[in-house]
């Protein structure tokens, strides 16, 4: 699921930058988290592989088209003194739900099996609670592996339908946002006399130094000019 993560950022900033409007891929890519979500929850044990593959490539290129423009939103929205703040904040919210809806996964989890697989033999809820995924497996005798294998796939299913609620509320987010453009922040594009008489001081060049000047000079001679003929004509 990472490597569609990746190649999504990297097209979207592509675009962005192009375009120079975050907020359509924004709610693109959360609808298209929601659909992958989605279809996670319907997994099952005898699932080919060739679906959930399809399935985290679906749910991964959906997360890297949205994760860059809550950062991109404040660096075009807020003003320049507050852009760090703005995108600290940014990144601390998705390290922070990050990090806390991991633990409310886990904790999904581990009530799910305690709860289906009850009826096993010799299986506590301080057994399930210390062991890992194949760990379990290999406690569970032969002949209840069969319904273990089901009880793990039908909780698993109840932690990926918390993503699936979870990303259906970003997609609540997304549509609010504010349609900015980044190229509204880009520096303006300077007459060719000043750009000229900039390279020239750059390069240390007398000679282009001075074609500069005549060439900025007749730049603001024009404009002086028709300024007067505009007021002469008033």
């Amino acid at each position: 699921m990472l490597m569609p993560v990746v190649v999504a950022s990297v097209v979207t900033g592509i675009l962005v930058s192009r375009i120079g409007y975050y907020t359509p891929f924004l709610i693109f890519g959360t609808c298209l988290t929601s659909i992958g979500a989605g279809l996670l929850t319907i997994l099952e044990v005898d699932t080919p592989k060739a679906k959930w593959i399809g399935f985290q490539i679906l749910y991964g290129f959906g997360l890297g088209c949205s994760s860059q423009a809550p950062n991109m939103a404040a660096q075009t929205v807020l003003p320049r003194e507050d852009v760090s703040i703005g995108a600290s904040l940014m990144f601390f919210g998705q390290y922070l739900f990050g990090a806390i809806f991991t633990s409310v996964g886990q904790n999904v989890l581990d009530n799910q099996l305690t709860h289906r697989l009850a009826d096993i033999p010799d299986i506590t809820p301080q057994i399930i609670h210390g062991s890992g995924a194949t760990q379990i497996l290999d406690i569970i005798p032969a002949a209840y592996r069969a319904a273990a294998l089901e009880g793990y796939n039908n909780s698993l299913r109840v932690c990926f339908q918390v993503g699936l609620i979870v990303a259906c509320l970003a997609v609540l987010g997304a549509l609010t946002m504010e349609w900015c453009s980044v190229k509204k922040n880009l520096p303006p594009k300077k007459i060719d006399g000043v750009r000229d008489a900039e390279e020239g001081k750059d390069n240390g060049d007398p000679k282009q130094e001075e074609a500069a000047g005549v060439k900025v000079a007749d730049v603001v001679v024009e404009k002086t000019q028709s300024t007067e003929k505009a007021d002469s004509k008033q």
